[in-house]
């Protein structure tokens, strides 16, 4: 005889309401980026609790579970590690000390989403394209360039057919991406961004 599906399936009920910390940083135009003031909205429309952490100005109180803007520090936001749920934006992998903020709200036991690790990860292209291959993901053939000296090893290990793809190690949306259409034009352009920045990181 046929039963009901909640004769199989029970939910805890809780009076608990989840908590929302988006960490991120500050755009230049403007008081929070798209995303960020989105985020804001739809949390203060289901009545969620939220509250944009800016990476340039964070404080964070381990001691008192509290965090402020430094410029706003009357207006605190409290947390319960077991109910706020940080949201960490891509921006924060730009600066060590950004994502170093995300290491003190996990070591607080805020849920974090990514944990710090994943955006590490997720920001390098390389260790992006090593942890997909560990999980059978296809991704195309990526060599580091550590030298101008390396660069025929480089390719020799990727197969060296045009066009391809020269990429900064880091970078979103496209930039740093430039289309290759033969060697000469990959030593030129590899000559080109090491001159301006000796330490730009470069993979194809």
């Amino acid at each position: 005889m046929a039963q009901s599906f909640s004769k199989f399936v029970t939910e805890k009920e809780t009076k608990q309401k989840y908590k929302l910390l988006i960490v991120t940083t500050r755009p230049k135009k403007s008081e929070f980026y798209h995303t960020t003031k989105r985020l804001l909205e739809e949390a203060s429309a289901v009545g969620i609790e939220a509250f944009a952490l800016l990476c340039e100005t964070a404080r964070i109180d381990s001691l008192k579970n509290q965090v402020w803007n430094s410029e706003d520090s009357n207006k605190k936001f409290d947390i319960d590690p077991d109910n706020t749920i940080a949201i960490i934006r891509g921006s924060v992998a730009g600066k060590d000390a950004y994502l170093n903020l995300v290491s003190q709200l996990e070591k607080m036991g805020v849920s974090v989403v990514n944990s710090r690790t994943t955006v590490s990860i997720c920001a390098d292209k390389y260790r992006t394209a090593i942890r997909l291959n560990d999980y059978g993901v296809p991704t195309p053939k990526t060599s580091l360039l550590q030298s101008v000296d390396t660069v025929q090893d480089s390719l020799d290990s990727i197969g060296e057919k045009y066009p391809l793809i020269l990429k900064t190690l880091r970078g979103s949306k496209g930039i740093g991406v430039i289309f290759i259409e033969s060697r000469r034009q990959l030593d030129s352009i590899i000559q080109l961004l090491w001159k301006q920045d000796s330490d730009t990181e470069l993979l194809l």
